[in-house]
């Protein structure tokens, strides 16, 4: 895929939580976050391959209003409320002066997402449907 967005443009969706929120998941992970775990192999791999040719990040948040939704109920029109939050953040020089493989490099790729994870997570616990 990553070839490919060389020759001609294209979006690429990375859900860095991996799939479906459940709290057994979270307790798996021992995730500091109150949601799940940002994973970044898959998004450090897309920087990498791509580079400089990326305009930026879109960060993409959704708030769900019912505390455990389907996906299914999704498709078929019968979940509730859902509110989409999106900030185009600057992709940091720094991801491009590195490679995954580097340790330094993924822990300073790591402590980004983990950054921001911190702020979607406190922004998810916060929001208020007036």
């Amino acid at each position: 895929m990553c070839d490919h967005a060389r020759e001609m443009p294209m979006t690429i969706y990375n859900f860095v939580e991996g799939t479906r929120f459940t709290a057994a998941k979270r307790h798996a992970q021992s995730s500091p976050f109150e949601h799940l775990r940002p994973k970044a192999g898959g998004v450090a791999q897309v920087i990498g391959l791509l580079g400089e040719r990326l305009d930026g990040i879109l960060d993409a948040t959704l708030h769900y209003r019912r505390q455990q939704p389907n996906f299914w109920d999704f498709l078929c029109g019968r979940e509730e409320q859902i509110a989409l939050v999106v900030k185009r953040i600057a992709q940091p020089d720094w991801m491009l002066e590195g490679r995954y493989d580097d340790a330094q490099y993924k822990e300073r790729f790591y402590s980004w997402l983990n950054t921001l994870w911190q702020e979607k997570d406190a922004a998810l616990s916060s929001y208020s449907w007036s």
